[in-house]
């Protein structure tokens, strides 16, 4: 007995069209979901069609007429049925659907009215409408396909391929009953790769889902492996940005739990969100752990506002992401339509997030690796500038203490072996001037070691009251009048009438500082001024000198302790404490003292105080960051 191969070939594509149909089916049955329905009614004129043809060889190769015609006109709909299912998947244009739908009821009804058997011109034109509109269905399908990856882009596109093949085929079946048997041959091998396209797509086997969802998997850790990503948090949002290449969503929101057991978004990619917009973490985690919401809508308020606004009336994919070694995650996937697949590899996607998480926290032991070597390279750096500090105090404070204790000594010494007249000497003024200047020198070193003392401790007490700057200033000056007459300097003053709230002590102390340095770095013949003004509730005393001036990048050293900088040659002689202690009795009164400098032209020094209107809040005496010159 001879077998007819393209019978049996025929009789596999109705076989595996009634497959196709029987499961999608019974998926829509058993959960009633709309979007299977869809699928179902896509394979139902398909199923009918081949049906029709299996029952006509059962009967004996005849059937009532209107049998073929109502077959035809159900198998008609099947592209507009794909255009409604692509519709569910993707945005379709409206006027695309009605364009289809009425070249549907623009074949259907001229075969209704249609004289039997059918003119080949008849028989053409409704060929070409029917393969048209696969074309159409067809390139909905593709198009979808192109914007997702993975599992879903291959089932898209394979689905793609047998919509177009099914068209194809309807055309040799055309072909086939004006020319010839061999052409309806080829339209059933046609027809068998257009059901097998479609049963991969829809129904794919075990091994063929393991296949997709290993090659998506790979392709995922690799670009985790690969990624360029500095921090934890920088490792959440690559993965977050692979999630959404891969699954073709419009947006997914990576979420980690927060110290007390609620989730937090630790990283999103999509549109951009609102900036204000907050979810509540306990509404959110409550949602997540219960597998919704399904749709967007069905969330809270707070996470319509969150996601919803930028997104749409979304669908929402809650995924567990389960982070070794017991961190429970979530990743949420938006999309603006429905998925046309059970995502198989989802979940796998999902599970690599575990791999995310032992990334992110062997980032974070780097990055606190990190933290740890430069805070350790900090204080070493510290220790050891501690260290020259220390060296250059001992050094400097030995000269400085040596200075006046031996000019103290030696002219002690003269006194002595002059000849006494009684229990006195004759000794002359200028000795006696000597020791006293000698002394008060010493004197006013050791108070500035204990001032400063005192205030690194936060004992120094001040006694803040109104105090007239200007009449201040002006004393200062008339003391310090010998100074600036000796290096031949010219003072200029601007000294309004304004009233700061001060310690009288140690204002007269800060401005003296001030001025003592401008005196001793302003070259003879140099200038000075001393400016005041009131500006708001502050006072500002400003001196300005003409002399070497400070370059940018020794400023930040300037109100340092035990510093002294510029050029070694050209430093004056002093122990580094000066403008370090003045900077802290300016802040012990709420105030603030600025450096504006440049090499050759001069430096100004301001300080401001609160004016007596204003009371400060308190008085401590503590350290502030530094910056300086002595």
């Amino acid at each position: 007995m001879r077998i007819d191969w393209s019978v049996l070939v025929l009789l596999a594509a109705e076989l595996t069209f009634a497959v196709l149909f029987l499961r999608a089916l019974g998926g829509y049955l058993l959960r009633r979901d709309s979007l299977q329905g869809n699928v179902t009614l896509v394979f139902l004129p398909c199923t009918v069609f081949f049906g029709v043809d299996i029952t006509r060889r059962l009967a004996g190769g005849t059937l009532p007429m209107w049998v073929g015609i109502a077959t035809t006109t159900v198998l008609l709909a099947q592209p507009y049925l794909t255009v409604r299912l692509a519709a569910r998947l993707r945005a379709v244009p409206q006027i695309l659907d009605r364009l289809v739908l009425m070249a549907y009821i623009g074949l259907a009804f001229p075969l209704l009215m249609t004289a039997r058997p059918l003119t080949s011109g008849g028989l053409t034109a409704m060929t070409l409408g029917f393969s048209l509109s696969e074309v159409v269905a067809a390139a909905l399908l593709w198009g979808k396909a192109r914007t997702r990856a993975g599992a879903n882009q291959a089932r898209l596109t394979i689905a793609a391929a047998a919509t177009l093949t099914f068209g194809v085929m309807i055309v040799f079946v055309a072909l086939g009953a004006l020319h010839g048997p061999q052409l309806t041959a080829v339209s059933r091998v046609l027809a068998l790769l257009s059901g097998l396209g479609y049963l991969v797509a829809f129904m794919p086997s075990r091994w063929l889902r393991r296949m997709f969802s290993t090659s998506a998997a790979w392709h995922v850790t690799e670009r985790l492996l690969r990624a360029d990503a500095q921090s934890p948090a920088e490792v959440w949002q690559t993965y977050a940005e692979i999630m959404r290449e891969q699954t073709g969503a419009e947006a997914v929101a990576v979420l980690m739990p927060r110290p007390d057991g609620q989730l937090a978004q630790t990283a999103y990619a999509g549109p951009p969100l609102p900036e204000l917009t907050q979810v509540d973490a306990a509404d959110i985690t409550a949602l997540v752990r219960a597998g919704r919401p399904a749709r967007l809508r069905e969330g809270t308020p707070a996470l319509v506002a969150h996601y919803g606004d930028h997104l749409g009336d979304d669908y929402v994919t809650v995924l567990a992401m389960p982070v070794p070694p017991d961190v429970d995650g979530a990743v949420l996937l938006f999309n603006r339509h429905r998925t046309l697949f059970h995502d198989d590899d989802l979940r796998l996607l999902a599970a690599l997030g575990g791999q995310a998480g032992i990334l992110a926290e062997r980032q974070a032991v780097a990055d606190a690796q990190r933290r740890l070597t430069t805070e350790l390279s900090a204080s070493v750096d510290a220790l050891t500038a501690a260290n020259q500090a220390k060296s250059a105090f001992l050094a400097n404070m030995s000269h400085e203490l040596r200075t006046p204790l031996n000019a103290i000594i030696g002219f002690s010494d003269l006194m002595r072996v002059e000849e006494p007249e009684g229990d006195r000497r004759r000794v002359p003024a200028e000795w006696v001037d000597h020791i006293h200047t000698s002394g008060r020198h010493l004197l006013g070193l050791i108070n500035d070691i204990l001032d400063l003392a005192k205030i690194e401790a936060g004992r120094l007490d001040l006694s803040p009251a109104p105090l007239r700057v200007d009449t201040a200033i002006t004393e200062l000056l008339t003391g310090l009048a010998p100074l600036f007459t000796t290096k031949n300097l010219t003072v200029h003053t601007d000294l309004p009438e304004v009233t700061a709230l001060a310690d009288r002590v140690r204002f007269r102390q800060i401005v003296e500082n001030l001025l003592s340095n401008a005196i001793k770095f302003t070259e003879p013949g140099g200038s000075v001024t001393v400016a005041a003004k009131k500006r708001g509730e502050q006072v500002y005393v400003a001196v300005a000198d003409t002399g070497v001036g400070i370059s940018e990048s020794d400023q930040p050293r300037v109100f340092e302790e035990f510093q002294q900088v510029g050029d070694p040659e050209r430093q004056r002689a002093g122990t580094g404490l000066g403008l370090a202690l003045t900077k802290r009795l300016v802040e012990a009164h709420d105030g603030e003292i600025t450096l504006e400098s440049e090499i050759g032209v001069g430096s100004v020094f301001t300080i401001s105080l609160p004016a007596d209107t204003v009371l400060p809040a308190s008085h401590p005496a503590t350290r502030a960051p530094a910056t300086g010159r002595s």
